[in-house]
């Protein structure tokens, strides 16, 4: 039965990533500077689904997260325009040091907008 609600949650993980959201990131600035920032940023996004689902980041707890994702304060690896942010409940726990009772989700954001939002149920 478990084995069963980890495939679901892969397949809904790999199921539910929105097009639009790459759309409305791509079209988000036309100056050459801008496409630059799409171009890693892409990649990066890519990269952060990618570990979605190969890493089942719902299972993993706050501290895990960090360690998978990049550092405390939120950003993702080295790009500094697109970033994670741990849910409000995550955060406390992470910062308080201890587990949380909440579901673990997270936000993947570009230059401060939210593009897509991984919740664990």
């Amino acid at each position: 039965m478990y084995i069963f609600s980890i495939i679901a949650l892969v397949l809904t993980l790999c199921s539910c990533k929105d097009s639009n959201s790459l759309e409305q990131l791509k079209h988000y600035g036309s100056s050459p500077f801008d496409q630059q920032r799409w171009k890693l940023s892409e990649h990066r996004l890519e990269m952060v689904w990618r570990l979605a689902v190969e890493s089942d980041l719902c299972t993993k707890n706050a501290s895990q997260l960090v360690d998978l994702l990049g550092n405390s304060d939120g950003y993702f690896i080295s790009e500094k325009y697109l970033s994670w942010q741990l849910s409000p409940h995550q955060q406390l726990a992470f910062k308080m040091q201890q587990p949380s009772p909440y579901p673990a989700g997270f936000a993947i954001t570009y230059d401060n907008n939210v593009m897509e939002q991984i919740s664990c149920r």
